[in-house]
């Protein structure tokens, strides 16, 4: 029988924008920057897309792939993650997430799906289509392959390898000098035009029903160079407007030629181009927040907090000021020459013994667990933890007052609250089966960076954040949507990053996985994807 792209209708390009927020957005599309999008979203529409990580960036993509929420598919920190029922702290795998793709609803009605770059996937064998990971993606999950399995390598030798994902990672961790700057926005733009390569080769295969990709030139970006974006930002360098102020307008310019390259090749498709986040400057306090929940006695000493005073972290007290002595004393090319030879799962496992070695959280009634740039909270529950300390019939009480005392934390040096938001997982979600996630997560005001926290109850902690990223993610995605079964000159209102799948199927003619946390958008046509339903 005919797919749909034979028959002209329900096929279905999605492109990742990772990262970017809808002002950019507005902006780069209303200055010109983006032709192809900006055409997109005249002629249909386009919004905010509420994302998933304020719960923390590594739920975003196994948000989007399962279509369920993070308690369901069990990952929030993938680079580093509490394992349920020890005091482990891991690394999850894209063979670790639970649940499904969404996109097999699609092959199973035989569909023919393209796959790429999508961070927490593996290739599936007999997949129907193509399928590649770990080309040229941010944090991939998995390591390069692809399904067939010679496509990677016909890639490597038609295309070349990424220059971001096989080149030198240090340039990535904090550039400094101009000849830094250069090297990063460099091989940022370089990555760019080698993915549009990539993308026009796969494209020309066949006309895919359903296209996914993302670009991931922005999220490296984003992290690194936030503070060229924000003449405020204590790491921004005025002296270096000349050469990097327009950086990011050029690099939205190449993703925007990826953009038209598609439109081009697939008119008659249905767009979804998104972002799953953006991003704002990396004000965080979660260097900070060990000393907060000792301070609230809730550490192995169980001590009460003092009413005032201060108090001073020692490097070696605190795992988030541990990995950066690890890396100033060893040096980042002795560490990544070390990872280099290291089997990958075995490096992965005992670094993370290192530098969270979680003796102490046994012995305590809560502990903060690593999160990206969220603060994050455990508490040492009796049934969930091995040596819990904490009754159930307490949880709910402790949780309070964790709550209450956290609003009231202040920025030493500004005065004004440090905190933005507060996630209590099990009532946010409400469900008790959210044991794979923090207890409470807290999202960190924009405002100034924080190296002190203040309260009434716990007096005064300090220290320097030794984070080197000065972008972190925040829950303000976008979403653009155009074609024969989306309606056009609408507002893009109440969507959600889970609405994409159930949206994406429904476009397509394929009914929607059952059990998917998000609805089908409104601006789908559904007069014009009954033509695009099931052969």
């Amino acid at each position: 029988m005919a797919t749909n792209a034979e028959q002209g209708s329900g096929r279905v390009v999605m492109i990742g924008v990772d990262t970017a927020r809808p002002d950019q957005i507005d902006r780069f599309c209303s200055d010109g920057t983006m032709p192809a999008l900006q055409q997109l979203r005249q002629r249909g529409v386009w919004g905010s897309l509420e994302s998933v990580s304020n719960y923390s960036s590594g739920a975003i993509w196994p948000s989007l792939v399962t279509g369920h929420l993070p308690h369901r598919h069990g990952q929030y920190f993938t680079h580093m993650q509490l394992k349920n029922g020890t005091y482990h702290i891991v690394k999850r795998y894209a063979d670790d997430l639970k649940g499904s793709p969404f996109w097999d609803a699609a092959t199973a009605n035989g569909r023919r799906v393209a796959v790429i770059d999508v961070p927490q996937t593996r290739p599936a064998a007999n997949f129907n289509g193509v399928h590649v990971t770990g080309w040229g993606g941010e944090f991939p999950g998995w390591p390069p392959d692809s399904w067939p399995k010679n496509l990677m390598t016909e890639i490597y030798g038609t295309i070349g390898k990424h220059p971001i994902v096989h080149g030198d990672p240090r340039i990535f961790i904090k550039p400094t000098t101009r000849e830094q700057y250069r090297a990063v926005t460099t091989a940022l733009q370089d990555g760019m035009e080698k993915k549009r390569q990539l993308l026009n080769y796969l494209m020309e295969k066949e006309p895919w029903d359903l296209f996914l990709t993302v670009l991931p030139e922005t999220h490296w970006a984003m992290h690194v160079l936030c503070h060229l974006l924000e003449p405020g930002h204590p790491d921004h360098k005025p002296e270096f407007d000349d050469e990097f102020g327009e950086f990011f307008a050029r690099l939205f310019a190449k993703q925007d030629e990826v953009i038209a390259d598609f439109v081009e090749r697939a008119p008659d498709a249905n767009f979804i181009v998104f972002s799953g986040s953006g991003m704002r400057p990396n004000y965080t306090g979660s260097h900070l927040l060990p000393q907060v929940v000792a301070k609230l006695g809730l550490g192995p000493n169980g001590a009460a907090a003092s009413e005032s005073g201060e108090s001073t972290p020692k490097s070696k007290g605190w795992a988030y000021y541990r990995i950066r002595k690890l890396q100033d004393t060893f040096g980042i090319p002795l560490i990544n020459t070390v990872k280099h030879w290291a089997p990958e799962r075995t490096w992965d496992k005992w670094t993370r013994r290192l530098v969270y070695p979680s003796g102490q959280w046994a012995k305590s009634r809560a502990f903060v667990v690593p999160n990206d740039c969220n603060g994050s909270i455990r508490i040492n529950l009796k049934g969930r933890e091995p040596n819990g300390i904490v009754e159930p019939t307490e949880y709910d009480a402790l949780c309070d007052m964790l709550e209450q005392e956290l609003a009231a934390l202040e920025n030493v040096a500004t005065g004004a609250p440090a905190v933005e938001s507060i996630i209590r997982t099990r009532r946010e979600l409400n469900t008790t089966a959210a044991d794979d996630l923090p207890d409470i997560i807290v999202t960190w005001s924009g405002d100034a960076p924080k190296s002190g926290l203040r309260s009434p109850r716990i007096g005064t902690v300090l220290g320097a954040d030794p984070e080197r990223r000065s972008g972190r993610h925040h829950p303000e995605g976008f979403a653009v949507m155009a074609g024969p079964g989306i309606t056009s000159g609408e507002k893009l209102v109440d969507a959600q990053l889970l609405d994409l799948p159930p949206t994406v199927l429904t476009l397509m003619g394929v009914e929607p996985n059952t059990g998917l946390d998000g609805k089908v958008l409104s601006v789908v046509d559904s007069t014009s994807t009954q033509s695009a339903v099931a052969k």
